[in-house]
């Protein structure tokens, strides 16, 4: 685990005049700022925040899956999690997506589906995932806890 700064400041401090720092910059409107900035407030647990800067980004990105996951994560923490499966199926939507990025956003979709408590939808996904990959994150964990239930 890291330590805090010798000055003593708080994450939040930090995050603070990060974001001063981020503000003062005249490129505030190029996407890749408002994602950095969104994943900060993520960090810092600032999720509607982080949500909007995430919808700021999405457009003008490139890795357009990678930002449905984060406004899909920040949804969950919101417990909307509807509006967190919709983004996963944009995501899914996304042209050429890698077999990388279809195993996490339907990772991403049990996770919802868990959290909503739809553990059949869930465990099929997860089971899914682990027939294409068997070390996908923590999938074979999912497996077991959910086939308990």
């Amino acid at each position: 685990m890291s330590q805090p700064p010798a000055s003593g400041m708080t994450p939040d401090s930090v995050f603070s005049e990060l974001q001063t720092i981020m503000e003062s910059e005249s490129d505030k409107d190029n996407p890749q700022y408002h994602y950095n900035l969104g994943l900060a407030f993520q960090r810092c647990n600032k999720t509607e925040e982080a949500l909007d800067e995430f919808q700021k980004a999405f457009d003008g990105l490139e890795s357009k899956v990678d930002c449905c996951i984060r406004m899909a994560e920040c949804n969950m923490a919101l417990n909307r999690f509807d509006e967190a499966q919709n983004l996963i199926k944009k995501g899914l939507g996304v042209a050429s997506l890698s077999d990388e990025e279809k195993l996490e956003l339907n990772y991403q979709s049990g996770l919802i589906y868990k959290a909503k408590g739809e553990i059949q939808k869930a465990l099929k996904l997860f089971r899914q995932i682990h027939a294409l990959d068997k070390n996908f994150k923590s999938v074979s964990m999912e497996i077991k806890k959910l086939s308990q239930q």
